[in-house]
């Protein structure tokens, strides 16, 4: 995946959590057996995707259950994180990731925007691309999205924006709905389309981001329509006879139906807004993973 940069299963489609499900749900059933067999039976197992939390009243036992569970992951070409693999004897606080125990202790309630995302910022380093980091993103759009004051620090406020989204992969959908409303503010359209340059030169610095440059183009295709895109399902957009596929392989019959299906609603590209809309919104902030 990635050009060749990682191995495994994607996060994030659902398609991706199935699959996952399916290898899992397997190493579960076999552990079951391994620790029957071991006469281990007071302990409890909670998995959710590829995070396990085993509970035991016997720390003997509980490494035992971690060292078959890694045997088993092992068979299947699969391992478990060290950096990530802990024992506890408190249940509430080992319960908690990291990352919302930081957010817990460490936000301010403010309704100064900047420094709330100066806050948002700060956690982001510590735990770059966390669950927190996208619940909290999401709820700053929500706000973003009811408030009536016109923001005066704007330009402050999208570069802490554009650093957050440029750090974390996974808020990039809400930092550029974000980003939206922002320059949504700003009525001098000179300053806007510049504004948008910088931001686009500033995310193009990121290798293999395909994902980003579609949200991207969202961002500034209706602003200017000048821009040019070395991203296929960007110029898609733009260019219906745009190629996405090669499909010269296939069965005149398959080849056919795939080259003569539209993946693009151009009804949709047509009656787009400028900026992103509350609808857009509703469905970006609602979504819990990308």
């Amino acid at each position: 995946m990635s050009y060749g940069q990682t191995n495994g299963i994607p996060q994030g489609s659902t398609l991706m959590d199935f699959i996952a499900e399916i290898v899992l749900g397997y190493v579960d059933s076999i552990l079951t057996i391994e620790l029957n067999k071991l006469n281990i039976v007071d302990y409890k197992i909670l998995r959710y995707r590829d995070d396990y939390r085993v509970f035991t009243n016997n720390p003997f036992e509980s490494e035992q259950i971690i060292k078959k569970l890694s045997e088993i992951l092992t068979d299947i070409g699969l391992k478990l994180n060290a950096d990530k693999t802990k024992a506890s004897d408190n249940v509430i606080k080992s319960s908690i990731k990291a990352d919302k125990r930081y957010w817990i202790s460490n936000k301010r309630v403010t309704e100064n925007k900047q420094k709330w995302l100066i806050q948002l910022f700060l956690m982001s380093e510590q735990f770059p691309n966390s669950g927190t980091l996208d619940t909290q993103m999401k709820k700053f759009l929500k706000v973003l999205e009811n408030s009536k004051r016109e923001d005066s620090n704007i330009e402050a406020l999208i570069s802490l924006v554009t650093e957050i989204a440029y750090r974390n992969p996974r808020v990039s959908p809400t930092s550029i709905a974000i980003l939206s409303l922002f320059l949504k503010q700003i009525k001098n359209q000179e300053l806007q389309l510049n504004i948008i340059k910088r931001i686009r030169n500033k995310f193009f610095q990121i290798p293999n981001s395909s994902l980003l440059k579609v949200w991207l183009q969202r961002l500034y295709l209706k602003i200017d329509e000048r821009f040019e895109y070395d991203e296929p399902l960007c110029k898609k957009v733009i260019d219906e006879n745009e190629k996405i596929w090669n499909t010269e392989w296939l069965n005149p019959s398959l080849k056919t139906i795939i080259d003569n299906t539209s993946i693009l609603k151009e009804s949709e590209v047509k009656n787009l807004k400028k900026h992103i809309t509350k609808k857009e919104i509703k469905l970006i902030a609602s979504v819990e993973h990308y």
